[in-house]
């Protein structure tokens, strides 16, 4: 990787990678985010449900967007690869000199489990992170890992507390509605012991519940009922993946309320996720 500006395809640490540098970012030190597909996917995909090269580049971050081993429908991240992502990371931050308080992650399915395990591994470093469809595992080594520790030297828990923007389809046909609410449930109980619920905004078809801390950290959890059309092919039958998709985007893996009755994506999203989270990383970098 070179400092200069612009968005670049790379091959580095292993990993097809894009990422997409803010000119403002050569002239001062910008927010960092990391944002992680999922399975049967890649980067140019993952950008074209969230945008978030576009969104993050106008509010001056810098953007990284790995891609998995293997091709479309075949892709898929696992725990051996958690520590290529973090030398990537490591790699901008130390060529962009980017702020180091304003450094974030997210993910979608696979991806989440990955955010998962960097809340757990590298709470150090993270400003804050937003994982989507992606619940707790069974055999975790931590309450927010859901795939076990990304390598033996790391902590088995996160070293501190963190903002996390967690979201989940309440019909999600690849990953449990379920293994969301014991995700939440293990967040809640760890940090968030005898917290208020604050219900952020509420419909028919969706919730969106904040706890708080002591020192204001934020836990946020979005549950909702949409769903995309997309059946995904694995293993010799097929998959429908529902509400295993992306509240607000209009591509086949987008979500959104179906005001007309034909089951196509929906034509009104009362919650955007890539701008939800973007605001949401904006609204929480590090404290102190």
């Amino acid at each position: 990787m070179t400092g200069d500006a612009g968005f670049k395809a790379h091959h580095c640490e292993g990993l097809d990678l894009e990422i997409s540098v803010p000119d403002e970012c050569l002239e001062h030190a910008c927010g960092f985010i990391t944002e992680v597909h999922g399975f049967g996917m890649n980067a140019a995909l993952m950008n074209g449900h969230t945008h978030m090269r576009e969104l993050a580049g106008a509010k001056g971050y810098i953007v990284l967007q790995p891609s998995a081993p293997g091709g479309i429908l075949t892709s898929a991240w696992s725990p051996s690869n958690d520590a290529q992502v973090f030398a990537l990371m490591q790699r901008v931050m130390r060529v962009w000199h980017v702020d180091p308080n304003r450094v974030h992650f997210d993910g979608y399915s696979m991806g989440a489990w990955m955010t998962w395990r960097f809340i757990c591994a590298h709470s150090d470093v993270l400003a804050s992170a937003a994982p989507i469809a992606g619940g707790e595992r069974a055999n975790s080594s931590c309450p927010f890992d859901p795939q076990g520790a990304a390598a033996p030297d790391e902590p088995g828990t996160p070293a501190q507390q963190i903002p996390i923007l967690y979201t989940h389809g309440r019909n999600d046909g690849f990953v449990a509605f379920s293994t969301a609410i014991a995700q939440r449930d293990a967040v809640v109980a760890a940090w968030y012991p005898g917290a208020e619920l604050e219900v952020v905004a509420k419909d028919f078809d969706y919730e969106w519940d904040r706890y708080r801390n002591s020192d204001g950290t934020a836990f946020e959890f979005v549950q909702h009922d949409w769903a995309c059309n997309f059946v995904l092919p694995l293993g010799g039958q097929t998959i429908a993946l529902k509400g295993h998709c992306f509240p607000g985007s209009n591509q086949f893996l987008g979500c959104g309320r179906d005001t007309n009755g034909n089951g196509d994506g929906g034509v009104v999203y009362p919650f955007k996720w890539a701008e939800t989270v973007l605001q949401f990383f904006v609204d929480h970098p590090k404290k102190g």
